[in-house]
């Protein structure tokens, strides 16, 4: 191979190129172009292939791995770059005030909403010297509120301009938990935070325990406090809108009740008066006013008993219920001279608690209306924090009501009867608690 600028096989003609394989110069003549490289005859040419089937594979092989490795490691830092960018906003995102933004859930931003019920007066924990306290509060406009004395039901108003008021709620215990609940014409319902109130009467009358019931010859408003007995009593004035669901309820559940009937309603539902005596006890429930005198009270009761037994053939249990539970010591003796003994309902003036349904009241405007679920509430709570509970207790409840029809008490008559009844309670009548009450 010559070293010259002139080609070793043409002396004269001056090599301007070099063979891809030896390096010689090579001329114009004497060139071999193949596979895109020129070479100075088929024998470098073939130790070029040679080369690429040998020990040139094995260099080309590492050229390739190198240039693979470097294009991973480019895609990699490629796409680190790209998700940063995406992730961050680009370089040119202003940094966010860390301070400014609002925590990540579950912590709520929002205000929580005003209690719709609340006490405000007297504050939790207060002290009283009063064996009675003043309760207020808010509640939704016109919606009914009840108040619970140590988780029993004692009374209940209607709120005013969203404003409630009791004025005379009784402390029946040194520590009191008094609690309110709303019920609105919508059907929400809701309780009040309840607060605990402390009476510091000193001079509690001992006889706090005594019996607040007055039985007597002429007159019973509660059994003996050591029998887990009630008596279920019913009165027929004018209405009998519920006796059908009331009769159905007594039969399904077995129970023989006391009613009342005026001398009206035996007229006015004779098939309903011969159906209650067949199966329940029938006394007599007077209409006379405050101002009545010996002879027509007496008068009153002896007409009655006449239409009960001409409509049914039957007589009268001689048991009498004045229009309010009348108490009237005269009254009594009266109805007494001709053998008839009243039976009002049972009452707890320590508690401010009352087996009274109250479902003849029939405007929702009237201090005393309770709708029908908390009437189901007053009764089944009756005694719950006392030592006798409802033992001897007399219910009082309506055969018919002028109260709306989605409102009427018979639709909880099976729950306060299951209710009762699951606490060990069994039902008699009026004539049978007398008999278990006597000496």
């Amino acid at each position: 191979m010559v070293t010259s600028r002139f080609c070793y096989r043409h002396s004269s003609q001056i090599a301007k190129r070099k063979c891809f394989q030896c390096n010689g110069l090579i001329c114009q003549s004497c060139q071999v172009k193949i596979d895109h490289h020129l070479f100075c005859g088929n024998a470098c040419y073939e130790a070029y292939i040679n080369a690429l089937n040998g020990k040139g594979r094995s260099a080309y092989r590492h050229f390739a791995m190198y240039a693979t490795l470097i294009l991973l490691l480019s895609g990699f830092v490629y796409f680190a770059l790209l998700a940063d960018a995406f992730y961050s906003g680009g370089d040119l995102q202003v940094k966010p005030n860390l301070t400014q933004i609002a925590p990540s859930l579950p912590v709520d931003m929002q205000e929580k909403p005003t209690e719709e019920i609340m006490i405000s007066r007297p504050l939790n924990g207060t002290k009283c010297l009063s064996q009675t306290i003043q309760v207020e509060g808010r509640a939704p406009s016109n919606s009914v509120v009840a108040i619970y004395l140590n988780g029993t039901l004692i009374d209940n108003t209607v709120a005013r301009e969203g404003h409630y008021r009791f004025a005379q709620v009784p402390l029946t215990k040194h520590a009191n938990v008094l609690q309110t609940r709303f019920y609105a014409n919508n059907g929400s319902s809701d309780s009040s935070s309840a607060i605990m109130i402390f009476n510091q009467d000193s001079k509690r009358a001992p006889a706090e325990n005594s019996p607040f019931f007055q039985n007597s010859s002429d007159n019973i408003s509660r059994g003996n406090l050591d029998r887990r007995e009630l008596v279920m009593t019913f009165e027929g004035g004018f209405e009998a809108n519920s006796c059908a669901a009331i009769l159905k309820t007594l039969e399904e559940t077995k129970i023989h009740s006391t009613v009342f009937l005026t001398g009206e309603f035996i007229e006015k539902y004779p098939d309903f008066t011969r159906e209650l005596a067949q199966k329940h006890e029938a006394g007599i429930q007077v209409t006379a006013p405050t101002s009545i005198n010996r002879g027509e009270l007496q008068n009153q009761l002896r007409k009655t008993e006449e239409i009960f037994h001409a409509v049914t053939g039957k007589r009268m249990a001689r048991l009498w219920r004045a229009p309010s539970g009348e108490h009237n010591v005269e009254f009594r003796k009266w109805a007494a001279e001709l053998g008839f003994v009243h039976v009002a309902w049972t009452a707890n003036a320590a508690t401010n608690q009352n087996m009274d349904g109250l479902d003849w009241v029939t405007n929702a405007d009237f201090p005393g209306y309770f709708p029908a679920l908390l009437i189901k509430d007053r009764l089944v709570s009756f005694g719950q924090n006392e030592v006798e509970q409802a033992n001897g207790a007399i219910i009082r409840m309506q055969l018919g009501s002028k109260r709306a029809s989605g409102d009427l008490l018979d639709q909880w008559l099976p729950e306060i009867i299951k209710t009762f009844r699951q606490r060990g309670y069994r039902f008699v009548t009026a004539s049978e608690l007398i008999d278990a009450n006597a000496p």
